[in-house]
């Protein structure tokens, strides 16, 4: 779970979406 939190993470940081937090 750590390893898909750190790229999620990443993305985030560089275009904050609900889209992302979804996939999570």
């Amino acid at each position: 779970m750590s390893i898909q939190i750190i790229p999620v993470k990443i993305q985030k940081d560089i275009v904050p979406n609900d889209n992302l937090v979804d996939l999570v």
